[in-house]
């Protein structure tokens, strides 16, 4: 019994440096592998040190994380006016059905165009005119606004954009009526540097 037990011990140890073997040989290809996906996932970093960068998908260096922003910001967005000239922001779904940023960029294009504008404008004055909340009830003119801002002093608490521009601007149809003045220059709309009422919803942030 004995005999045997150092029989099977000798095996035993024979057979370790094999084992050992087949078990690195085991790990080898993982290892490689592993290696192989970590230098590909890294490797766009060497997009940041070159002069004309190129991202791609599903690999990137996430440049609109990486690169120097500007120190302004353009932002259309849309604007409501009460009867005494106050300001209310009103929120970018009013103009579509989307995420925020999907939407935002319509409402950029569309802002843009001569024959869009008009629609964009009344499509937002009609939901206006469907709400029936003291915040809205009170707003008699939309105003599709396109601000420039510098994101230090916005995010200091500075809201009031360097330059504004408004593309267009209509009546809420109240009574069924609904008028749009696509001349900018000329519109009663106030500018950003007064009072903003009801800004709970922040819609022009960059």
């Amino acid at each position: 019994m004995e005999q045997e037990r150092e029989y099977a011990t000798q095996a035993e140890s024979a057979n370790a440096p094999e084992r050992r073997r087949n078990l690195a040989e085991g790990k080898l290809l993982p290892a490689l592998f592993s290696i192989f996906l970590i230098a590909l996932v890294l490797s766009p970093i060497i997009e940041n040190f070159r002069a004309k960068a190129t991202d791609g998908f599903p690999l990137s260096h996430f440049p609109m994380f990486t690169s120097k922003r500007d120190a302004t910001e353009n932002v259309t967005h849309l604007v409501g006016l009460d009867a005494d000239g106050n300001r209310h922001v009103i929120p970018h779904r009013f103009a579509g059905t989307g995420g925020m940023n999907q939407v935002r960029k319509q409402i950029r294009k569309s802002a843009r165009d001569k024959e869009d504008a008009p629609k964009l404008c009344q499509t937002v004055a009609e939901e206006v005119a469907e709400r029936r909340s003291e915040r809205y009830a009170k707003i008699v003119k939309v105003a599709v606004v396109s601000g420039e801002y510098n994101l230090n002093d916005y995010f200091a608490g500075a809201k009031n954009p360097v330059e504004e521009k408004i593309s267009i601007n209509c009546d809420v149809p109240r009574n069924g009526v609904l008028t749009t003045n696509a001349e900018i220059e000329n519109t009663d709309v106030p500018t950003s540097g007064e009072k903003e009422a009801n800004d709970e919803e922040i819609d022009t942030q960059p």
